[in-house]
């Protein structure tokens, strides 16, 4: 994971639990932690879809979420392969 000050790719995140820009790793423990009760992290990372409609980065599991990006591999793809 990244350490604090580090580059963070900057994402909105669309849900029930949590809508808001996450801009750092607390951001997305946050994320994680506002979903423990219903979703594995694992599952979170998986059914996160970006919004193919959207200018910026974007994911959620809303129904507007319904690219063909995952969080997991839009985390991957910017932070370093298998990090999430």
């Amino acid at each position: 994971m990244l350490e604090e000050g580090d580059d963070f790719p900057r994402f909105w995140f669309e849900g029930n639990l949590y809508f808001s820009w996450v801009e750092s790793t607390m951001d997305l423990q946050e994320l994680f932690e506002r979903y423990e009760r219903t979703l594995t992290k694992d599952e979170l990372l998986d059914r996160s879809m970006n919004n193919p409609n959207s200018k910026v980065p974007y994911f959620g599991l809303r129904s507007e979420c319904n690219g063909t990006t995952s969080l997991r591999k839009y985390l991957n793809k910017h932070l370093g392969k298998n990090n999430y």
